[in-house]
């Protein structure tokens, strides 16, 4: 079993410098990709909606193309979510 070689992320616009995280820890989607969401306990997916932001692996910030806040800017699951 070899090591796994890390990937360098840049900054999300922060002001954060570059960082290098080991693989495997990057999210599945990344800002300005186009999802659809599954809400919990529903069988019909709304959306398209944009990645907004990444605040940490597995979670996101959903906005609309006019950048407004898809749930009030609250954190969605990945799981929750389908690649349109």
């Amino acid at each position: 079993m070899g090591r796994q070689d890390p990937q360098l992320q840049t900054s999300d616009g922060s002001g954060d410098r570059p960082r290098v995280n080991a693989s495997g820890s990057t999210s599945k989607y990344k800002p300005g990709d186009e999802v659809y969401l599954n809400e919990p306990g529903s069988r019909s997916l709304s959306g398209p909606y944009l990645i907004s932001s990444v605040p940490k692996k597995g979670k996101y910030v959903l906005c609309f193309e006019n950048g407004d806040k898809v749930k009030n800017g609250n954190e969605v699951s990945e799981g929750d979510l389908k690649k349109a």
